[in-house]
């Protein structure tokens, strides 16, 4: 889910020139990524939009090239240059309460 959510904000930012969103996008298909790596080493990875049976059957990518791929995508949001060098204090604010608001609503959710 995470996956098609990154891979529909990179295409949308694409088809709008919109570097900074693409280059978010990045960002979070990166975070997601680097969290399955650490979790379960090898994973099913791919750069295209799967059906449901090529889903079921695609074979594990090793972690070294998963983690290739992540510090492939970082550098090219970096080099992108659409992201700031540093946010001001309204932004931290709002990106540190949104984290509050995730780890919050993750507690909800667990099963005793």
């Amino acid at each position: 889910r995470y996956g098609y959510d990154c891979y529909h904000m990179i295409t949308t930012a694409q088809k709008h020139n919109d570097p900074y969103y693409e280059a978010l996008g990045y960002i979070f298909k990166v975070y997601h990524l680097s969290n399955l790596v650490s979790l379960f080493g090898d994973i099913p990875y791919t750069e295209k939009v799967l059906t449901v049976a090529e889903s079921e059957t695609i074979a594990r990518t090793p972690k070294a090239k998963v983690v290739e791929n992540i510090i492939n995508d970082l550098e090219d949001a970096i080099d992108s240059k659409a992201l700031p060098a540093e946010y001001n204090r309204r932004e931290v604010k709002l990106v540190k309460r949104a984290k509050h608001v995730e780890d919050n609503s993750k507690d909800d959710n667990l099963v005793e």
